[in-house]
């Protein structure tokens, strides 16, 4: 069972990846960014990433289990969960511990679990 409630919106006119945390800073950027990728054989093919989302589309964020999103806030510091928005050109450009030393997110949302049942666990990037 998968928990899939949570709706991540993309408004804007750029190709987006989401990064999600307990922490108030990005931490562990482990991006699968979109790109070719060998397998173990030596076969390559392209993947995208789960954390991509495209422009003016959205994206339903799925956790593994029943009531997982609700588990995973309320065991945050604070209990709030953190969002930070980058856009695709800056992932294509920088390397992860750039990205975290120089905060190049394009946004940043806290959300406590009120927060986000006000807003219909949507959270919107314009």
């Amino acid at each position: 069972m998968a928990d899939n409630r949570l709706k991540i919106i993309n408004n804007s006119n750029s190709d987006i990846y989401f990064f999600c945390s307990c922490d108030t800073t990005p931490n562990n950027l482990a991006f699968l960014r979109n790109g070719y990728y060998k397998n173990s054989r030596g076969d390559s093919s392209h993947i995208t990433a789960n954390e991509y989302i495209k422009k003016n589309s959205f994206k339903n964020i799925k956790k593994r289990g029943r009531n997982a999103w609700l588990d995973f806030v309320n065991n945050c510091p604070n209990r709030k969960i953190h969002f930070y928005i980058f856009s695709d050109s800056t992932l294509g450009r920088y390397s992860d511990a750039e990205i975290k030393k120089r905060k190049l997110f394009e946004k940043h949302f806290s959300y406590t679990i009120k927060e986000l049942d006000e807003d219909g666990w949507a959270i919107k990037y314009e």
